[in-house]
């Protein structure tokens, strides 16, 4: 989160986003349709968290959240029950 909100100041995508998903490598990424470029260039943009090296992909993009968790089912790192 703080690589992405790093790399998002001072772009049209500055604040305007958020994480609905986050794990086991894999993210979905909610912004305004209309900064959608901009969102998948600020990603793109991402090569470091932390101390290590990393590169992020864009899969695919959606008009809703649903759509990607369906199709990425697997790729989404169940929670914990509690």
């Amino acid at each position: 989160m703080d690589a992405l909100l790093h790399k998002s100041r001072k772009t049209a995508l500055d604040d305007q986003f958020r994480i609905t998903v986050f794990g086991g490598g894999f993210g979905i990424l909610k912004v305004p349709h209309m900064l959608k470029d901009e969102g998948i260039a600020v990603l793109q943009s991402v090569d470091i968290i932390g101390d290590e090296a990393c590169s992020v992909k864009t899969l695919r993009t959606s008009g809703t959240i649903k759509t990607l968790k369906v199709k990425y089912k697997g790729l989404i790192e169940e929670e914990p029950p509690k």
